[in-house]
């Protein structure tokens, strides 16, 4: 599940539109990165505000979005769920298991971890279909490595290349589009 917000209020100044929001998917990790996005709003980066509750207790779900463009301070509004959103993920480790007929890509997700299906696009415009979360084990070890990885925002997934046959390169940053 992708890391859900919801709007508390907004601060603005002459050059920054601050927006406070409430994370409500605490339960998930999540990264900001220079392409990310809070709903359609590009973000500048992020910061944990110190806010107490109604009772003085510090709030731990809290978070202080900088957006990247002022005009947005109109558009965005109170009460609002936005997910964040980043335009890429980081190939870690790509496999084709030909025997199969499947393929598996370790990929970093930024915002968490993507539930439905999305189109990934490589710089030369090679695409393929994340299909399906997978969650695989074998050991305890495996159980433990996993779970490390998904810590950091690195998923397991079933992907299917478009009009080719090949893996995505390790290394390799694709661009990520929802599926229409």
């Amino acid at each position: 599940m992708i890391a859900k917000f919801q709007v508390e209020f907004v601060h603005t100044t002459k050059k920054e539109v601050h927006v406070f929001c409430k994370y409500l998917t605490t339960d998930i990790n999540y990264h900001i990165s220079e392409n990310s996005y809070l709903g359609e709003f590009p973000v500048r980066w992020l910061h944990p505000p110190r806010a107490t509750d109604k009772d003085g207790n510090l709030r731990y779900d809290l978070c202080m979005f900088a957006l990247k463009n002022v005009d947005d301070k109109e558009k965005i509004k109170v009460n609002n769920i936005h997910e964040l959103w980043d335009d890429y993920v980081d190939v870690i480790a790509s496999f084709n298991l030909v025997s199969l007929g499947k393929m598996i890509a370790f990929l970093k997700c930024y915002p968490g971890k993507y539930e439905e299906e999305y189109i990934l696009e490589d710089s030369s415009k090679k695409q393929w279909t994340l299909k399906k979360y997978l969650f695989v084990t074998g050991s305890v070890e495996t159980y433990e490595k996993t779970k490390k990885e998904e810590s950091e925002n690195i998923f397991q997934y079933l992907i299917q290349p478009v009009g080719h046959e090949e893996k995505p390169e390790i290394g390799a940053r694709l661009k990520i589009y929802r599926k229409q």
